[in-house]
């Protein structure tokens, strides 16, 4: 039972964040680019930022099935910062290199992929690092609040908590979180190393 709920709550925040890292690309590539995208972005951007996260579950709860809520909460929790990552790294990007670049561009999917992704992604992959631990804590603060059924970290903590007046259940789940985020920030940090080193 431990493992499942374990490994249904790790599935559950990593699809999640994976889409919300997709879609930081893409706008934030959009958004590192052109200034006045960005500018016309970032409002809605900031917007999200402010929104507390029990609205968006709340809001979820109501669309959609509880069991699917949790991964679009963590979804447009994720997505800001992740956003702001790429943008960050690509207006880092030394401007004598970009102009270079666009001199002797071959077209805009060419210098994405061999100039603005490779020089960018330092800072994406420090995004990336810091919100997966992120995208795992929403999931499971979302999961204990919608009631969602069936498996994960969130579901066990809560039905301890409802069948149980001993807090040992609700500190051993705790204490698997801690020790999972731990384990899967390492991990994202050798990762982090070693795609760096690496030629796009």
């Amino acid at each position: 039972y431990t493992y499942k709920c374990i490994a249904f709550t790790l599935f559950k925040a990593t699809i999640g964040f994976l889409f919300a890292l997709v879609m930081a690309i893409i706008f934030g590539i959009f958004g590192g680019i052109f200034k006045k995208f960005h500018l016309t972005f970032s409002p809605l951007v900031t917007a999200l930022k402010a929104i507390p996260t029990a609205s968006f579950l709340f809001l979820f709860i109501v669309m959609v099935n509880y069991d699917y809520a949790p991964v679009l909460v963590v979804i447009f929790i994720c997505f800001p910062g992740l956003y702001d990552a790429v943008v960050g790294g690509i207006t880092n990007i030394d401007k004598q290199l970009i102009d270079a670049t666009r001199i002797e561009s071959k077209s805009i999917l060419y210098n994405v992929r061999k100039v603005y992704f490779p020089l960018a992604f330092n800072y994406i992959a420090v995004g990336m690092t810091a919100t997966f631990g992120l995208a795992l804590k929403v999931e499971i603060m979302a999961e204990i609040i919608s009631g969602s059924t069936g498996y994960g970290i969130g579901n066990a903590m809560r039905l301890a908590q409802q069948t149980s007046v001993l807090m040992a259940p609700i500190f051993a789940w705790t204490l698997i979180s801690v020790i999972l985020l731990l384990s899967i920030t390492y991990l994202l940090k050798v990762v982090k190393s070693k795609l760096i080193k690496k030629d796009f």
